[in-house]
């Protein structure tokens, strides 16, 4: 149950699409090989139990500098929507006036996880 738990639930399924998370431990960090040879970590660890804790400066830094080229902290641009608005739909696909509520109920969101999220919260 425990390697289920860990090594399992931070990936989604939305239909029958597999749907590969962001990768906590940075563009540095391990190979899946090297990541899963590794020994489970104590219950205790903070970073087993919060593994984006583990990024480093670097990494908070370049993830800035990428949010400030896509135009960061305003309202998406409505180029920036519709790009936005193609991905979802080709996971979403038919839910158009799902995504659109969405995409207007979030206007700073550009985080196409975050969205793909609240897409799957949403009840109609």
């Amino acid at each position: 149950m425990a390697i289920i738990r860990e090594r399992l639930l931070p990936f989604t399924f939305v239909g029958n699409l597999f749907m590969v998370p962001d990768d906590p431990l940075g563009r540095n960090g391990p190979t899946l090989d090297e990541f899963l040879k590794k020994p489970v970590r104590a219950q205790g660890s903070s970073k087993a139990q919060h593994p984006s804790m583990a990024f480093t400066e670097h990494g908070h830094q370049q993830q800035g500098r990428e949010e400030e080229e896509k135009g960061g902290g305003g309202i998406r641009k409505t180029r920036e929507t519709e790009r936005l608005r193609r991905q979802l739909l080709e996971v979403f696909w038919g839910q158009d006036h799902k995504v659109d509520f969405i995409l207007q109920r979030e206007p700073y969101c550009r985080d196409i996880n975050q969205l793909s999220e609240a897409l799957l919260s949403l009840n109609f």
